[in-house]
């Protein structure tokens, strides 16, 4: 159910950016998913819908999900690396287990099409 809250505040910052830019119709959402945040996009999507269906800002709107990358960082060597939750485990450098992820917002706006 937090995706309900999420949604609403993605909407929410979006028409103070259309307020501040005067746009008149966003075309599409580009959103980023960490894949350990556990938001749901297919939840994101139906509270989209249902949140913006009468606001002429999201007329015809598309939201395009794209899953981010786990970045985390070797306590041992202190290297930041990218990795995939399927091979996230030992560093990509020296080999050490001793490893942190770093961590992301569950969703961000990395932009949007007017």
């Amino acid at each position: 159910m937090h995706e309900f809250s999420i949604t609403s505040s993605i909407i929410s910052i979006l028409k103070k950016i259309a307020d501040e830019k005067k746009l008149k119709n966003i075309k599409k959402i580009n959103l980023l998913l960490n894949p350990l945040g556990g938001v749901e996009k297919e939840s994101v999507q139906f509270y989209f819908e249902f949140l913006s269906k009468d606001d002429p800002l999201f007329k015809n709107c598309c939201l395009v999900f794209k899953k981010d990358t786990l970045k985390a960082i070797c306590l041992d060597c202190e290297s930041e690396f990218e990795s995939s939750l399927n091979e996230l485990g030992k560093c990509k450098f020296c080999n050490s287990s001793n490893i942190k992820i770093i961590t992301s917002d569950d969703i961000s706006i990395i932009s949007i099409d007017v």
